[in-house]
């Protein structure tokens, strides 16, 4: 349906919330992208992206 309906932009305000917090003792290891690639240079890791193709088979 949206697709079918052509181009179109969305404009307006940006509201930005806070990190949410479950409090489930997992917290510290739910990053951001930015997070993530900083912790990564910290540690010397060197990226590789992966795409995997999933075929489904239907009987």
């Amino acid at each position: 349906m949206i697709m079918e309906s052509g181009d179109w932009l969305v404009g307006g305000d940006l509201d930005v919330f806070d990190r949410i917090t479950w409090n489930d003792g997992l917290d510290e290891f739910r990053l951001t992208p930015r997070e993530l690639r900083a912790r990564f240079k910290e540690l010397q890791v060197e990226m590789q992206r992966l795409k995997q193709t999933v075929i489904f088979l239907h009987f």
